[in-house]
């Protein structure tokens, strides 16, 4: 009865690719993986998965112990699909439940990557330019800290 009733729910409230999903709520959302690397671990999945998802993106999930700890949405292979700034963020807010990243702390740009850290993690967007002029983005990466770090206990240069 319990097993039907976890069943039914999973069906009525939606899975959205997200930090601290396990690899089953992934791969309910997503399907089979299109690529899988593992490495040995005892206390549940830890490796990278990748799914092809809509509108020519994947995402590039990173698990350990079977908890996703960070994504990469990138373009799947030859596809030129870009997102306005408005969409970046909503994808990295869905990626990233702003209720677990915290209080934001600081912004770091380098080039073709901006960055934005909060108390529990990163939020990334990679960008195109054409000379200096953005004409939009490619990539958004979201991140718990290691071993689940707070924002002063970090290096925000090595996240990035």
């Amino acid at each position: 009865m319990n097993i039907f009733l976890l069943f039914l729910l999973l069906l009525i409230i939606p899975v959205q690719a997200k930090l601290l999903n396990t690899y089953e709520q992934n791969k309910l959302q997503y399907g089979e993986p299109i690529s899988i690397e593992s490495f040995e671990s005892k206390l549940g999945f830890t490796g990278y998965v990748s799914y092809a998802i809509d509108k020519g993106w994947k995402i590039k999930a990173f698990f350990i112990n079977n908890k996703c700890r960070s994504e990469h949405m990138i373009n799947q292979d030859g596809s030129k699909a870009r997102f306005d700034r408005n969409q970046v963020r909503l994808e990295a807010n869905k990626m990233f439940d702003p209720a677990i990243r915290g209080s934001y702390k600081k912004k770091l740009d380098f080039v073709k990557v901006e960055g934005h850290f909060f108390d529990r993690g990163l939020v990334a967007y990679e960008y195109l330019l054409d000379g200096s002029k953005l004409v939009g983005y490619n990539g958004i990466k979201v991140l718990l800290y290691e071993n689940d770090q707070d924002f002063i206990k970090i290096n925000p240069k090595a996240y990035l």
